[in-house]
């Protein structure tokens, strides 16, 4: 029963394994430990220092057509968010001037993205995407870091950020 072994490992980790304090006299598997066995055990675990954040820049564009607003999804192959509809990035229309409407930031573990969200009118040509009203965002798979851009701007009331 392995799910039973890791959780009952887990268990004497919080328990008995305490750092600087390890109390190997009430483990029932000191005579397994190699800390134990090397004289380590108040040195372990070794705490890793986490690393710092790394700033992204990202700039996405808000498209409206009347009450509608345009969104591009994620293709399915991605390794994060497949399949998940999003503010489409400015980078994808290079001349169109939109005004700046927006400025947020959101962490994703170690990248903390520095979001501008700009609007405009709707370029002639626009890459793969839908159409949808605001009432309709709340049905669909749609990224965290649209939905604060959203919510910021108050397109969809009833979103949550």
């Amino acid at each position: 029963r392995p799910g039973d072994f890791n959780q009952a490992m887990m268990e004497l980790g919080a328990t008995v394994c305490i750092p600087r304090a390890p109390r190997c006299g009430a483990c029932p598997v000191a005579r397994f430990c190699e800390a134990r066995a090397t004289g380590r055990e108040t040195e372990l675990p070794v705490k890793l220092k986490k690393s710092a954040a790394r700033d992204v820049p990202l700039d996405l564009a808000i498209l409206r057509k009347g009450s509608e607003l345009f969104l591009i999804q994620r293709a399915a192959g991605e390794r994060r968010l497949a399949g998940f509809w999003e503010l489409p990035p400015k980078a994808l229309f290079p001349r169109w001037r939109g005004r700046l409407a927006a400025q947020f930031t959101h962490q994703i573990v170690n990248d903390r993205f520095r979001i501008s969200v700009f609007e405009g009118p709707v370029p002639k040509v626009l890459p793969s995407g839908a159409w949808f009203a605001a009432k309709e965002l709340d049905a669909i798979p749609l990224t965290t870091v649209s939905r604060k851009a959203l919510t910021r701007l108050r397109i969809g009331a009833e979103l949550k950020s």
